[in-house]
C-alpha cells in the first residue's frame, strides 16, 4: 500500500514531464527533470517488499473474523486469553505469516486453516517475549506434508517434525496429520507445532538440554516426562526419527500442554521455562509475565 502511494504520483509526474519535454514546452535545460520522479518510481518498486514489511510490522492488523473463529474453536491457548492479549496475539500472528513462506508438499493446495494454526503455535511459544521486527529471523520456510514424511537428510524413517538447518534460512517441516492430532488429542499425541518451534527457539537462544535445572539425572527426567503423559518410553522417536531425545523441546511442549503436571512434579523445570519464555501457562487468561524494573 505505502509503495503504491509513493509510486503512483511519481509515475504520473514523470509521464507529464516527459510529454512536456517531447512537446518542447520545457526549456532544454530542464528536460532532464523528468528523470527524477521516474527514478524514484523505479526505486520504490525495487524496495516495495521491504517498505511493506516495515509498515505492517509497525502497524500490524488483527485477523479477519473467520480466522478469529478458527482460533476460537481449535486453539485453546488463544481461546483462554483476555481480550487485550487476543489482540496482541492476532497482530503478532499477522506479521509472522507475512514474513514466513509456507509451502505444501504432496498435495496441490495449502490449507489456510492449517497455516493459521501452525503460525499460532509460533506465537504461543513467543507471546511473552518482546515483539521484535522479525520473529525467528533465521527461519524462512515452513513446509507442510499431508502425512508422515522422509527427506534427503532423514530418509531412513518416516517422521512428523524436522528442522533443516541451511543457509541463508532454516526450514521447519511438519506433517499435517500429526500436527492436527497433537492439537485435538493432546492426551495421546505430542503437539508437533510447539515441538518444532521449540527446536527453532533453542537454536536461536543458544540453549542446550544441560541448561535445564534438575537434581534428577537426564534419564530419570525423561522418565518423569513420559509418565506425566502416560506415554511409553521412546514414543517421541516416532515423531523425530532422531537417535536421541531432545529434552528442551519435550519440556517446552509439556510446559504449555500440561503446565499443572509439570509444575507439580518438576517445579524447578517449570520455573526455568517461565524465566526463559516469560509466561505462566497456568494463568491461562493472562499468561504473559509482566516484568517490573525495581
Amino acid at each position: 500500500m505505502i509503495p503504491m502511494l509513493m509510486a503512483i504520483p511519481c509515475f504520473i509526474a514523470s509521464v507529464v514531464l516527459f510529454i512536456l519535454a517531447l512537446a518542447d514546452i520545457l526549456d532544454d535545460g530542464y528536460k532532464w527533470i523528468g528523470v527524477i520522479p521516474f527514478a524514484i518510481c523505479v526505486a520504490v518498486g525495487i524496495v516495495s517488499n521491504g517498505i511493506n514489511e516495515w509498515w505492517y510490522t509497525k502497524n500490524p492488523k488483527r485477523l479477519v473474523a473467520f480466522e478469529q473463529r478458527i482460533l476460537q474453536q481449535h486453539f485453546p491457548y488463544y481461546r483462554a486469553l483476555n481480550e487485550q492479549l487476543k489482540i496482541e496475539f492476532e497482530r503478532r500472528l499477522s506479521v509472522f505469516r507475512m514474513q514466513k513462506s509456507f509451502h505444501m508438499r504432496g498435495a496441490k493446495r495449502l490449507p489456510g486453516d492449517i497455516q493459521l494454526l501452525v503460525g499460532a503455535c509460533a506465537i504461543q511459544l513467543t507471546m511473552g517475549l518482546p515483539r521484535s521486527r522479525e520473529l525467528f529471523s533465521k527461519l524462512g520456510v515452513i513446509v507442510l506434508f499431508p502425512q508422515l514424511f522422509i527427506t534427503p537428510k532423514m530418509n531412513e524413517q518416516l517422521h512428523a517434525v524436522e528442522l533443516d538447518l541451511d543457509e541463508p534460512h532454516d526450514c521447519l517441516l511438519l506433517s499435517i496429520n500429526m500436527f492436527v492430532d497433537g492439537i485435538t488429542k493432546p492426551s495421546r499425541y505430542y503437539n508437533t507445532g510447539l515441538y518444532g518451534f521449540a527446536k527453532v527457539l533453542r537454536k536461536e537462544l543458544k540453549l542446550t538440554d544441560k541448561d535445564i535445572p534438575s537434581k534428577l539425572g537426564r534419564k530419570e527426567l525423561l522418565v518423569r516426562l513420559h509418565q506425566m503423559r502416560n506415554f511409553t518410553a521412546g514414543y517421541i522417536f516416532k515423531y523425530t526419527a532422531l537417535p536421541d531425545f531432545e529434552l528442551f523441546e519435550m519440556c517446552v511442549e509439556q510446559f504449555f500442554m500440561f503446565p499443572k503436571q509439570l509444575n507439580k512434579y518438576l517445579p524447578k523445570v517449570y520455573a526455568y521455562f517461565m524465566n526463559i519464555l516469560l509466561q505462566d501457562p497456568m494463568n491461562s487468561q493472562n499468561p504473559v509475565i509482566q516484568l517490573v524494573d525495581l
